[in-house]
């Protein structure tokens, strides 16, 4: 069998291999850059009641298969995003609490638990005389909470996510062009 060593094939072959170890890091930059920028937009896009969902927004870069994820772990981060109908599972209606009467059920983690702490108290929750779906939550001989009574609730889509990815997704498609041009 004859073999024959082409000349210079060993050259070729490293300096293949620096442009792709180089075209790789530069491809790993812009994903970076990338992945930093949507997240930044997100945030900024995200509603805000207390901050939470914005300060939940992460991300997790794999740098061997140069992907990204960005996403969070909150149960309402969905709903919020692409949109939502809402109606109650284990009662007719669903409490929505009305001004300062929401800064109270979240110190107890649910209306049903602040409606339990009111009554043990000595509370009463009596309805609004003017309005069928309002009800006061009534301590002391003093108004201290109010609900709107609701059969569902429509949450708009806030779209964030996409929002921040098609702002950024065009600067991140010419930064790859760019990258790969011989």
């Amino acid at each position: 069998m004859f073999k024959a060593k082409l000349i210079g094939f060993d050259k070729l072959e490293k300096n293949l291999e620096k442009y792709r170890d180089k075209l790789l890091e530069n491809m790993l930059d812009v994903l970076i850059d990338t992945t930093l920028e949507i997240v930044r937009k997100s945030k900024q896009k995200a509603p805000v009641d207390t901050g939470t969902l914005r300060r939940s927004i992460t991300y997790r870069i794999y740098k061997d298969d140069l992907k990204s994820y960005i996403g969070t772990n909150l149960i309402y981060a969905a709903p919020l995003e692409y949109g939502a109908t809402i109606k109650p599972v284990n009662a007719e209606k669903l409490w929505i609490p009305i001004g300062d009467t929401k800064k109270e059920v979240k110190k107890f983690g649910s209306v049903k638990r602040y409606i339990q702490s009111v009554i043990k108290a000595g509370g009463i929750i009596v309805k609004s005389k003017n309005k069928e779906n309002i009800r006061l939550v009534i301590l002391d001989g003093k108004v201290i909470g109010a609900f709107v009574l609701a059969d569902e609730v429509e949450i708009e889509a806030f779209k964030y996510f996409e929002q921040a990815f098609k702002e950024v997704y065009p600067k991140f498609k010419e930064a790859i062009k760019e990258i790969l041009k011989f």
